[in-house]
């Protein structure tokens, strides 16, 4: 049963179906296994045949994952840390959601600064203030993420900056077809890393998204389009020389079958 139709964490049970009535069989598969092993459920803390469901902080339905609204409100709501402590579970908080925020890394990158220093009274830049504001609205109107289709073609953009990397995955799904986010990735750029050229820095966007979606992309029934504003980066795989590290990373890119536009 498990990641078939049903996924467990701890003692949380999802069980997820295409009908209602494929639905009612797998429901009492899973209680006929908690009988035969004297497992008990308590019936105040389920809920049966659910179109939308909170699980593990998430909000799961047939269009998509979205964040829980009582998250939300916490994140809408919070006031601006006084010191470490609370600046670090304000990030710790948001850091759970990454995955809806486009480029979470360089947003935050000015709060994340912050925690580097170390003070246990906290000295409020202009830059950190407008993070922390910038931060707040971007939970308010986050996306609901599309449950990826590996029948479709996937879309991967990439995006670089001196402070960090991001990338989307997308995929054009309905009748007319629409582009809608599937997950949303970043990275904050080490001191070696910023040292990039731009170039550079938007291969190394390519190869961590490669990574964080490999699960997705390799051996995906379609190829894959990278969307890059990167020009140079069409000729990475017909050049000739290369440095060590885009020699390794191109090494890396032949696992995939994507084009760069």
């Amino acid at each position: 049963m498990l990641n078939r139709w049903v996924i467990v964490y701890i003692d949380d049970i999802l069980i997820f179906s295409n009908s209602y009535a494929e639905h009612v069989q797998h429901v009492r598969s899973v209680l006929q296994r908690l009988i035969e092993h004297q497992l008990y459920a308590k019936e105040e803390k389920c809920q049966f045949h659910q179109e939308s469901i909170a699980f593990l902080g998430y909000v799961i339905s047939p269009e998509g994952v979205a964040m829980d609204d009582n998250k939300v409100n916490a994140v809408r709501n919070w006031p601006r840390p006084k010191t470490l402590k609370e600046l670090q579970r304000f990030l710790g908080f948001s850091n759970f959601y990454r995955r809806f925020i486009r480029n979470f890394s360089t947003v935050a990158a000015p709060l994340t600064s912050m925690i580097k220093k170390g003070d246990a009274r906290l000295t409020w830049s202009p830059s950190a203030t407008q993070a922390f504001h910038d931060l707040r609205q971007r939970f308010t109107t986050a996306p609901i993420l599309r449950h990826p289709d590996p029948r479709l073609p996937f879309l991967v953009e990439v995006d670089a900056s001196s402070t960090g990397v991001g990338a989307v995955l997308s995929q054009k799904q309905g009748q007319p077809p629409k582009t809608y986010p599937c997950a949303f990735f970043s990275h904050k750029l080490s001191p070696a890393e910023r040292n990039y050229d731009v170039g550079n820095r938007e291969l190394l966007a390519i190869k961590l998204a490669l990574q964080e979606w490999r699960h997705w992309l390799e051996g995906a029934q379609h190829p894959f389009t990278i969307l890059t504003d990167h020009k140079n980066l069409e000729y990475l795989r017909s050049a000739k020389v290369l440095n060590h590290r885009q020699a390794r990373w191109s090494l890396y890119f032949t696992r995939f079958n994507f084009e760069i536009t």
